[in-house]
């Protein structure tokens, strides 16, 4: 896919920053989730002066099943419900960072979400993230 030109690498910029514990052959996305996780961090890191963290982005049906055998509350493989991170226009956010960054975070994507540009939800440990519209 990346080959095809259908999913980038995720930039790496001084606002955004990919977790170690990622696989290398996991960390791309839809070409255009990249403008909005630059316009997101950027925005988050002249505010805050701290970078955002990716903590996955596209997962293939393999790693997806296996996660479902020890997360049951991961989304299934197929179906309706079916996880939108093998098409790659899913990411998610670690949430460890400061009380007031995370409250902007959640702000500002209630503010997209009602914009239709991406569907978020809070999770444990993460915003998991599916961008579904222009952000320009």
């Amino acid at each position: 896919m990346v080959a095809q030109g259908k999913l980038r690498a995720l930039p790496i910029t001084e606002a955004l920053r990919v977790s170690p514990s990622l696989p290398q052959e996991r960390r791309y996305v839809s070409p255009f989730v990249v403008p909005f996780l630059l316009s997101l961090s950027e925005q988050c890191y002249a505010k805050f002066g701290k970078p955002l963290t990716v903590d996955s982005a596209v997962r293939p049906k393999s790693v997806q099943e296996r996660l479902r055998r020890i997360n049951y509350s991961a989304a299934p493989v197929d179906g309706e419900t079916a996880s939108s991170h093998e098409a790659g226009t899913t990411f998610d956010l670690s949430k460890k960072m400061p009380k007031a960054q995370l409250q902007w975070l959640r702000n500002i994507l209630s503010m997209y979400q009602a914009y239709n540009v991406v569907i978020a939800e809070e999770e444990k440990n993460c915003m998991h993230i599916q961008v579904i519209g222009e952000t320009e």
